[in-house]
This record gives structure tokens, C-alpha cells and sequence, in this order.
């Protein structure tokens, strides 16, 4: 199985370099998998291609894609739609998420979900920035669900991973290029009843990102009123091998992951986790009875299940027992693995 990782840059010449490397020797050492870094290059006018292009040479599993115009959701689309492997996936330049969770979000993905997406707005994720940012994020993302009537929690944060044949079909009806890219994804997912799984993490925000909230928002709010008029597709998942989206109910199925940290001494969820298949989909009957995260934050396993978007029952399915979320036609939401320290 092969992953890319794109990565979208404009004026990064000073960090690139640092970020690829270190990317490159997690990459290696907790991915199981064939992988190869995309650095997608938004018409950067300083040395950025330059940089780009010498670590390309440098290892064969980085290669440089430059745009013809600027835009981070053209980055990413062109990136993805001109991608030949099984899971694309993307991150920020800065890498504000911690990669430990990138392995969960790309197992998310092999085992059980069309999309996997980190989420700041979780009650478990750990979030380091600015009182101002985090008033903006919440208002913005209240925004959207209210006006889209969806589920997810925070449609910006850069760490998303997705089957590459779902993106094939999402990604053509996907018309923006900048910061609404991932509103926009995320609107048409839900819509058309793709699996998406929003997860925890830790994120820390970049003093020197390039992100600048007055064109941003201007941005942000030229697309909200264009998609607000805008007849959405529907059925766009229809004849995706092992998916009948045509009988799902539309935005049924987006779940949100959350963490029970069991006390002990062993620590957070280890970089060196091996998601394996034979403990993907499993609960067992050692489960615990509540699933939320405690207050302790360290842990001997971590358990990942499924906050429900509607309603919730106990009992047991094909995967185990444990809490699981029911809804009018569609599959329980499958809890993903469990590691331990």
C-alpha cells in the first residue's frame, strides 16, 4: 500500500528543509507502509522550489509539484487528484499536529472510513494557541454546521486522509481553492454519506504561519455565500466498490473519535504503535463501561470508540461489545483499534 503525504508550501524556504527530514525519519520509522512526500509549491517567490527540488534529488520518495497559481486547496486537490496511490493524506508545512497521530489516521482509513480528519475542537484534543485564535476557530466552525447542517467539529486543521478513489469523486465537485477547500470537502462528504472519522490530537500553533485572518475570512465568506446558493450533488458515492451510499442516509455517518486514558504510568499513545489488523475493529469484553477521556492523561492503552452524532445503545455487533452509535440506514460506526504501551 502506498500513502502520500502533500505537502502544501508558499514562502517556506526557511523550514522546509527541516520539516521534510523530520517527516522523513518518523515516516520511516512508525509508518508500515510505502510512502511518498508531495511538496506542493503555490507559486512561492522566494527559494522554495529551489529547496524543494534539492531534497527531491536527494531522496527519491519526495517529489515537487508546482502550481500554476496560488491557492492551499488548489495544492491539495491537484496533488491528490494526480495521485496513484491508495491513501492520500496532507499536512501543514509547520507540522502544528503531532505526527504520532498520523499512523491512526492512516490505519482510520485502510480499515475502516472513506476520510479521516484531526479535529482541535474535541473535547480531548490538546490545543496550544492564542485566546483570539481559538474564539475565531469555534465561531467559524459553529458557522458551517449551522449553516450546512453537519456534524464535524473543525473542518481547518491541516491533517486529513482520505481513500484516493472517495477523492477522486469528491474532489471534482470541490470548486474551492483556498481556505474553504476543506469546508467544502467536508460539506459534500457528509452529504453524500461517506465515513469520515474525526480524531483528537495534540496541536500547537505556529507563531510565523502564513495564514492572515482578514483575507482569510474575506475569502471564507465569498465562499460560504457561494456554496449557500449552490445545489449540492448528491449520490456521489454511488458504484464505489464496497459502498452503497445510495441507501445511506446523508450525513449520517460522520463519528468523532474519543480517548479514555487508563491511569497508570506508562504514558501518552507511543510513537511506535503498530495498528495491526488483528486488533483493528476490536473491543473486547475488558471495554470499559464509559467512554470519555480522565483527567489523569496517562495511559497503559488507549481505546479509540465513538461519540454519536445522534443516538447511542450497549450491546454487542460483529466487532465486539462496547458503545457504538445506531443510525437509520447505515452500519454501526466501527470503533478502530486499541494500543498498548
Amino acid at each position: 500500500m502506498l500513502v502520500d503525504i502533500v505537502i502544501p508550501v508558499y514562502n517556506e524556504e526557511r523550514i522546509l528543509a527541516s520539516t521534510v527530514r523530520r517527516l522523513t525519519e518518523f515516516l520511516h520509522r512508525d509508518l508500515p507502509y510505502r510512502w511518498r512526500i508531495v511538496i506542493a509549491n503555490n507559486q512561492s517567490t522566494d527559494r522554495t522550489r529551489e529547496v524543494g527540488e534539492s531534497l527531491s534529488s536527494a531522496d527519491a520518495r519526495v517529489t515537487v509539484l508546482t502550481l500554476p497559481r496560488k491557492g492551499r486547496g488548489l495544492a491539495v486537490r491537484e496533488a491528490w487528484l494526480h495521485s496513484d496511490a491508495d491513501i492520500v493524506s496532507y499536512m501543514d508545512v509547520d507540522l502544528s499536529t503531532d505526527l504520532r497521530y498520523f499512523p491512526l489516521l492512516v490505519e482510520s482509513v485502510r480499515q475502516a472510513y472513506d476520510m479521516a480528519v484531526a479535529s482541535r475542537l474535541l473535547p480531548a484534543s490538546r490545543v496550544v494557541r492564542s485566546v483570539e485564535r481559538e474564539h475565531l476557530s469555534r465561531a467559524y466552525n459553529r458557522m458551517i454546521r449551522t449553516l450546512f447542517r453537519t456534524r464535524f467539529t473543525d473542518t481547518q486543521c491541516g491533517f486529513k486522509a482520505m481513500r484516493r478513489d472517495v477523492a477522486g469523486v469528491l474532489l471534482p465537485h470541490v470548486h474551492g481553492e483556498g481556505w474553504f477547500f476543506d469546508a467544502e470537502l467536508l460539506v459534500l462528504a457528509e452529504r453524500n454519506g461517506f465515513r469520515v472519522l474525526e480524531l483528537p490530537v495534540e496541536w500547537t500553533d505556529d507563531p510565523d504561519s502564513r495564514v492572515r485572518l482578514g483575507p482569510a475570512a474575506r475569502e471564507i465568506a465569498r465562499e460560504v455565500l457561494r456554496m449557500s446558493v449552490r445545489r449540492l450533488p448528491r449520490d456521489l458515492g454511488r458504484g464505489l466498490p464496497g459502498n452503497e451510499r445510495s441507501s445511506r442516509t446523508p450525513g449520517s455517518t460522520t463519528c468523532s473519535a474519543r480517548w479514555r486514558w487508563a491511569a497508570s504510568t506508562c504514558g501518552r499513545l507511543p510513537a511506535s504503535a503498530t495498528w495491526a489488523s488483528t486488533t483493528a475493529y476490536s473491543t473486547s469484553a475488558a471495554a470499559p463501561e464509559a467512554w470519555s477521556r480522565t483527567s489523569s492523561a496517562r495511559a497503559t492503552s488507549v481505546w479509540i470508540s465513538i461519540a454519536p452524532p445522534s443516538r447511542t445503545r450497549r450491546g454487542s455487533s460483529a466487532t465486539g461489545s462496547g458503545s457504538f452509535t445506531e443510525t437509520t440506514g447505515t452500519e454501526p460506526c466501527a470503533p478502530i483499534a486499541r494500543t498498548s504501551c
